[in-house]
């Protein structure tokens, strides 16, 4: 292939959904039965909805709650069956999903509206799960349940005693495995009963602030709205839940008191109603928060701070009143209270990196002696650098939330290997070794002063020759390049196309693919014995980008993989190549070597 004068034609195709304000769905009233919601075809048409619900989208991408800023936009208006783009699709008998992609990746809420008028009690169940994926390498994604009064109130967020209902998506590594969860069931607060408008909220969102990764498709199915009738006087109490329902020893819980009637119905007490919390079975002490208050006019109290010292089953705690309306006292169900955690597991954490280059984020998990995940392990987690000749960078102290600490913003600055391991609350995980290599450094040693802007579909390439600094011996190296019309290293990898050239094979190939794991998609070189160096004449095809436009001034970014030990970064040149288009005027390319010249193939020719 003579690559001296290369032309190629793209074409570019943008879809453009503009979504109307969002509405409100008219509300379902519970007087006349339970809501349920079990399926949602792909065959619905676009811009409409399942019964008394809506689907919305969000002014921004990911929509996450750090800080909640995001606002509702509009209602989604796609189809259902779209296998592209960001997108809802209906999944028949298993409900409906989300998922986003980085275009435009606003994501989104299924809204549902209940008239809870006379009603009370007002209970929620649904199922949550993860889809498969062909994909590997995914965001934290999750699905929080929320509610308001109204369609201009406040969204709050559901929690059971301390506990978050949200469903986060099933990855395990870089995978995505495939699931269906039943979810707690969630009481609204009494503030939410008897109000002609309550709304419901399921909203997906990115847990995490992370720039990079797949999206997971999350799903909602079988929603379920159970209530009772607001009739008759309470005459008694009845504890409804322990949450979790098997805590932790000495780690605090919750426990949730209702007013029943005689029929254990939820009803509400006349009056400021005193209660208290008391051991009836084990031999540990109850201890913590053990009073609370049931307001007249309300039916429920959520007592939070309790603790259990001793790890054991068969406990069992009672509900007295001590002031207010008179009722009978109540029982719990007799539950376990599980042991603390004995071990720190550390996942996904990687055996080598590139120094100053921040670590893939990785996980540490407080777990049992039988490797279950206290989710009451509150304590802060200290990344230990046993032994290395430095110590670590950026954030090492995390706090555990629900047992696992997410580490994503750690560094090694000084080259060489490193014993690692995590402590916390007297916890010492296992020991990892992390060997760190020199990053990378690219110096260029003849860079073209001009380069084809963006101004036609002409497709030319241009070669820069440049040096690669600090590279392993023996090592294999796969790289490509972009350009960006900063000269800083960047989330992206930059815009244009390559020629990739294979140094072990001496073949080119030319594709917008750029790659790492795409056969074709990448350049490929392999250092010898001791060499730490590599001089390499690289390329950059212009492309209809934005950052090609006219008298930008562009730089070029090249990303590497060191395939020896999978890790990768970028690298950006200090110079610049000055987009132009083709003319005679002074600012303009006026000459090229073309096809004409009768030169061998494969031979880049430089211009002085």
């Amino acid at each position: 292939m003579n690559i001296r004068n290369f032309f190629y034609g793209a074409f570019f195709f943008l879809a453009t959904i503009v979504a109307p304000a969002q509405t409100n769905p008219t509300p379902f009233d519970l007087s006349t039965g339970d809501y349920s919601l079990n399926a949602w075809d792909a065959t619905n048409a676009a811009g409409t909805y399942p019964p008394n619900m809506a689907f919305h989208i969000f002014n921004r991408a990911d929509n996450n709650l750090q800080p909640d800023t995001a606002q509702v936009i509009g209602n989604y208006t796609g189809v259902y069956n779209s296998t592209s783009g960001t997108r809802m699709n209906g999944l028949g008998v298993d409900g409906f999903s989300f998922l986003n992609t980085s275009s435009p990746g606003n994501l989104g809420a299924a809204v549902l509206a209940l008239n809870t008028t006379g009603r009370v009690n007002i209970r929620i169940s649904w199922k949550a799960g993860t889809l498969s994926s062909t994909f590997t390498g995914f965001r934290y994604y999750s699905i929080l349940l929320q509610y308001r009064i109204g369609t201009t109130g406040t969204w709050q967020t559901a929690i059971i005693g301390t506990d978050t209902v949200q469903y986060n998506a099933n990855i395990q590594g870089t995978s995505l495995v495939a699931e269906t969860v039943t979810m707690p069931t969630f009481t609204l607060p009494s503030s939410c009963e008897n109000q002609p408008v309550v709304q419901i909220r399921w909203r997906y969102y990115q847990r995490f602030p992370q720039t990079s990764g797949n999206r997971p498709p999350l799903k909602v199915d079988d929603i379920l709205v159970q209530s009772d009738a607001n009739t008759g006087i309470p005459t008694k109490l009845a504890i409804t839940s322990i949450t979790p329902t098997s805590p932790s020893r000495s780690a605090p819980f919750s426990v949730t008191v209702q007013a029943w009637n005689d029929n254990n119905q939820p009803r509400n007490v006349q009056t400021n109603t005193d209660v208290v919390l008391e051991l009836v079975s084990g031999t540990g002490t109850l201890s913590g928060m053990l009073t609370g208050t049931l307001i007249a006019g309300t039916n429920t109290v959520t007592i939070s701070g309790v603790a259990y010292n001793v790890a054991e089953s068969g406990v069992q705690i009672r509900v007295r009143r001590t002031s207010g309306d008179n009722l009978a006292n109540g029982l719990s169900a007799p539950f376990t209270v599980l042991p603390n955690a004995t071990q720190l597991t550390v996942e996904s954490f990687p055996q080598y990196t590139f120094a100053g280059l921040v670590l893939p984020a990785f996980t540490v998990t407080a777990r049992r002696a039988d490797n279950s995940i206290d989710t009451h392990f509150p304590y802060q987690c200290n990344l230990i650098v046993q032994s290395g000749p430095a110590g670590a960078s950026g954030t090492t102290t995390v706090t555990h939330i629900n047992g696992v600490t997410l580490f994503n913003n750690v560094l090694f600055n000084t080259p060489g290997t490193y014993t690692i391991a995590f402590t916390a609350n007297n916890l010492t995980s296992a020991s990892y070794t992390l060997t760190v290599v020199a990053h990378p450094s690219v110096t260029e040693l003849i860079l073209p002063q001009f380069m084809l802007s963006s101004n036609s579909s002409t497709r030319i390439p241009v070669w820069a020759l440049i040096r690669l600094d600090n590279l392993q011996p023996n090592t294999t190296y796969r790289y490509y390049v972009g350009a960006d019309s900063v000269s800083m290293v960047t989330t992206t990898i930059g815009a244009g196309n390559n020629l990739h050239y294979n140094a072990n094979t001496q073949t080119f190939n030319y594709t917008s693919t750029r790659d790492f794991t795409v056969s074709g998609g990448y350049s490929e070189f392999r250092t010898g014995p001791g060499q730490t160096s590599k001089t390499l004449w690289v390329n950059l095809v212009a492309t209809a980008n934005v950052r090609f436009t006219e008298g930008n001034m562009m730089y070029w970014l090249v990303t590497i993989l060191d395939s020896n030990r999978a890790i990768q970064t970028r690298m950006v040149t200090t110079q610049g190549t000055r987009a132009l288009y083709f003319g005679p005027q002074a600012n303009k390319v006026s000459g090229m070597v073309d096809s004409l010249s009768g030169l061998p193939a494969k031979r880049i020719i430089c211009l002085y």
